[in-house]
């Protein structure tokens, strides 16, 4: 049914900032330095997607670089990762939790930005146009797909 031609989504790579060593997830991520995490995005996004002839139009792989962005924590004080507000000041979004995700896209030519569940200053990731609109795909020039984290959209609306 699928006429021999068969595409394959990863979900991968995590490069969130692990700055809490309480997040369950930190193994799956670089660390907590923002430079190491770039070249860690970059790298691992063209290894995937690296094709047998060089042309970056024909993916066998799609990776995707999540949680976009400011997301590390699971659950918290009764804060769960649905409800989590990240206050971050604009210089630590830019220094600190942007340029893994920036590298993806810019360095990497990642096929996919998946949004975390989580709010940046009182505003849902997914649901974010200065974000997703204005960063990703304004400034980074993203000419892929922006998914949302399976779920997240719901909680937003549910929220907000």
């Amino acid at each position: 049914y699928n006429l021999g031609v068969a595409g394959l989504t990863y979900w991968s790579p995590n490069v969130n900032i692990f700055r809490d060593p309480r997040w369950g997830r930190g193994q799956e991520t670089p660390g907590e330095d923002p430079l190491l995490s770039s070249k860690y995005a970059s790298a691992y996004v063209r290894g995937l997607q690296q094709t047998d002839d060089g042309d970056p139009n024909k993916l066998k792989v799609a990776a995707c670089c999540k949680h976009y962005t400011a997301y590390d924590l699971d659950n918290w004080k009764g804060v769960d990762r649905f409800h989590f507000n990240a206050v971050v000041t604009q210089q630590d979004l830019d220094d600190t939790f942007q340029p893994p995700f920036k590298s993806c896209v810019e360095d990497g030519n990642v096929a996919s930005v998946m949004c975390s569940y989580n709010q940046v200053n009182g505003k849902p990731t997914c649901a974010d146009p200065d974000l997703l609109s204005g960063v990703v795909r304004g400034d980074w020039k993203l000419n892929g797909l922006q998914g949302s984290h399976p779920s997240s959209l719901m909680e937003t609306n549910l929220d907000f």
